[in-house]
Formats: structure tokens, sequence, C-alpha cells
């Protein structure tokens, strides 16, 4: 099984890092609008040409929504997001969520993940998976803390 990776870190709420394994005839474009990560990727080979993922913090839960786009309808697209909290210096995973949607193009998921405490910092992690005639493209977004 052949996997592609492009990873995202979000360093603050302004600034960009990116890293992808690439060829000549890829272009990566992305920006951030507020906390909404926007990632299209220009290649012909890639599965998983557009990204979207948002978090929003209230008092009381975590708002998370993530869209992954195919370009082609693809066996399996799926989507783990991980919960985490700052504790003492490192991070703590508090919750993984799982969505898989099978022969399709699309996948948009919302959720909301309810105990936290305001005061705290968290971050969410989304791994996107496209996976087609055993091919699996892979992305990485890491949200700045809130």
């Amino acid at each position: 099984m052949r996997v592609v990776v492009l990873t995202v870190l979000m360093l603050s709420i302004f600034s960009i890092g990116a890293y992808a394994q690439t060829n000549e005839d890829t272009v990566v474009e992305e920006y951030r609008t507020g906390t909404i990560l926007f990632r299209s990727v220009n290649s012909s080979d890639d599965l998983l040409p557009l990204i979207i993922d948002n978090i929003t913090e209230k008092p009381t839960y975590i708002s998370l929504t993530t869209s992954s786009y195919a370009s082609q309808t693809v066996d399996e697209l799926k989507t783990d997001i991980y919960v985490q909290k700052l504790v003492n210096g490192n991070w703590v995973e508090l919750k993984k969520y799982t969505f898989t949607e099978y022969n399709t193009s699309s996948m948009t998921k919302i959720v909301s993940h309810y105990g936290i405490d305001s005061s705290d910092t968290h971050r969410a992690i989304f791994n996107h998976y496209a996976t087609h005639e055993g091919v699996t493209h892979m992305k990485q977004h890491i949200t700045s803390a809130h």
C-alpha cells in the first residue's frame, strides 16, 4: 500500500507551515479564515485535493467541523479527529472520533465535544484518508491551541 502524506502544523491562528511530499506538477494552496483551514492540492495523482477543518471553542464544549473532498469517487473516505488538552506541557487525548463513508467523493461531519473547561488549552488533530484501489492518501491538520 502506497501512502502520500501532507502535514500542516498550525502554530498560531495566523501562521501556517506545510510539508508536502509531491512531484514538480503539484501545487498546494491553503489559507486560514478565522479558525477554518482551507487546503487544496492541484495534482493529477492526488485522491484528496481539498480538506476543510474548523474548531470553535465555547465555554462548555468544542465544535468540530471537517470536510474531505476526493478528486473522484473513492472506495473509502475516512477522518479521525483527536481532541487534546494541554496538561503540564504535554498533549493528552480526551477523545477520538472516527467517520467513514464508502463509494463517495465527499464527506462532511460536525461533532460537539462536551465537558471541557474553557480555562484549559485544547487543540484538535484531523487525519484525512482517501483510499481507492489499494492506494491511500493521507493528510493531517493540527489546529492551533485554543
